[in-house]
């Protein structure tokens, strides 16, 4: 791709990113989240809707 890990990582840790998302409270709690090394993995849209809309009912 382009890409040296060792230059962009600024160190020699071949680490890359990974996605998650996390729904979290107005208390700063996380009461949904979803992570996964695979990064065309996403959490599923209709299960975010639900875990905020979820907020609204605590």
């Amino acid at each position: 791709m382009g890409m040296i890990l060792e230059e962009f990582n600024s160190d020699d840790s071949f680490e890359l990113p990974s996605t998650a998302t996390y729904i979290i409270n107005q208390n700063g709690v996380i009461t949904a989240g979803y992570a996964d090394v695979d990064q065309s993995k996403r959490m599923d849209p209709l299960d975010t809707i639900h875990a905020v809309q979820s907020l609204k009912s605590r």
